[in-house]
């Protein structure tokens, strides 16, 4: 069975936006005035299980992502860098899309969590491609 990985990769893509920003109601918020007010996302109050569900989300993509960019003939390095990389950016714009929805909260401690997420997902598909190696099926 061939892995489309572009495909999961989406996939797991629209799952972290659609579990981050729904439901999409975006409002005009009167505490950011400037870019640096966007740029300025404090550490919020998260809690454990906060801090878990958050790792948790991203790990799918970093899993798929780490598929994908695997099969562009990346080095090693070069896939985990960018899986890191990619989490930060993403995770960085959901919370400045949070600023502009009502009830939600944005916090760093949220963008350090999804990246360890992705590089959780990214060694996990390492352990897996090893373990099929190892398997004598």
């Amino acid at each position: 069975m061939r892995v489309r990985w572009s495909t999961a990769t989406l996939v797991a893509l629209l799952a972290v936006l659609a579990c981050t920003l729904f439901p999409f109601q975006f409002v005009g918020n009167r505490s950011v005035r400037s870019v640096g007010d966007v740029l300025l996302i404090g550490i919020g109050p998260d809690e454990t299980l906060d801090i878990v569900e958050n790792v948790l989300l991203f790990v799918p993509l970093g899993f798929t992502l780490t598929g994908y960019l695997k099969n562009k003939r990346l080095s090693a390095l070069a896939v985990v860098t960018a899986v890191l990389f990619m989490s930060l950016c993403l995770s960085y714009a959901i919370e400045v899309l949070q600023l502009f929805m009502p009830g939600r909260f944005t916090s760093l401690t949220d963008v350090f969590s999804n990246i360890a997420g992705g590089g959780l997902g990214s060694m996990c598909l390492g352990l897996w491609h090893r373990l099929m190696r190892s398997s004598p099926f």
